[in-house]
Order: C-alpha cells, then sequence, then structure tokens
C-alpha cells in the first residue's frame, strides 16, 4: 500500500502542476489575442491608407486632366486673340480667358477635383450666350 500512497502523491503532485499551468496558459493566451487584435487593427489601417492612397491617385489624375483643359482652353484663346477683327469678339475671348484663369483658381482653392471644376463650367455656360463666341 506504500507503494500505491506514494504514486498517489506523484499524481497529485503532478496534478497541481497542471493546474499551475493554467494561469499562465490563459495570460499568454490572452497576450496572443491581444496581438491578434493588434494585427487585425493594423491591416484594417493598411487597407484604409491603400484605398485612401487610390483615391488620391485617382483625385490627381483628375485633377492633371483638367488643368490640361483649362491650359488648352487659355492656349486656345490666346491663339483666337490674334485673329480677331472686332472689339466684340475680342472682349468675348478676354472673358473666355478670365473663365479659363478663374477655373485654375477654382481648382486649386476648392481642392480642385470636381466641384470647383464643376463650377467652372457652369460659369462658362452661363456666359455661352452672352459672349457671341458660342462657348468653348
Amino acid at each position: 500500500m506504500n507503494r500505491h500512497l506514494e504514486e498517489l502523491i506523484e499524481l497529485s503532485k503532478l496534478d497541481r502542476a497542471i493546474d499551475d499551468f493554467n494561469p499562465v496558459v490563459e495570460k499568454l493566451q490572452s497576450k496572443l489575442d491581444r496581438k491578434r487584435d493588434k494585427k487585425e487593427e493594423i491591416e484594417k489601417l493598411k487597407l484604409d491608407l491603400e484605398a485612401t492612397i487610390q483615391e488620391t491617385k485617382v483625385k490627381i489624375s483628375s485633377f492633371e486632366s483638367q488643368i490640361k483643359v483649362l491650359k488648352e482652353q487659355l492656349n486656345s484663346s490666346a491663339k483666337r486673340e490674334k485673329l480677331v477683327k472686332s472689339e466684340k469678339e475680342l472682349k468675348a475671348l478676354r472673358t473666355e480667358s478670365e473663365l479659363a484663369k478663374e477655373g485654375y483658381i477654382l481648382l486649386f482653392n476648392e481642392g480642385g477635383l470636381g466641384f470647383g471644376f464643376k463650377l467652372f463650367l457652369a460659369r462658362i455656360r452661363s456666359k455661352e450666350g452672352i459672349n457671341g463666341l458660342g462657348g468653348i
């Protein structure tokens, strides 16, 4: 019986040692969970940043195309100004040129990329009937 008692005592010690590991395992599991949560946050932030970068690239592309259109309008106005035959045509071309310059200003002041350009086009359209050239 002594041998069985010793085995029982040994099993009891092993059981206690295993029970002592439970808080350690729980603590490590908690750390692991926090690390996983942090990893998920970082991955979400990365995706958000990638989306923002993509949106910014689209805006830059739009901005550059709007600048190109405005530059062409200014160049066109300058070329047509040389061919002007009357004061009325000169005034209309200068108005058109001023509107194109306003388009640049609106593009930069409004953050460009949409609203400023639309406002600029609306102003040009409202002036089309006035300037005598029929538009751009």
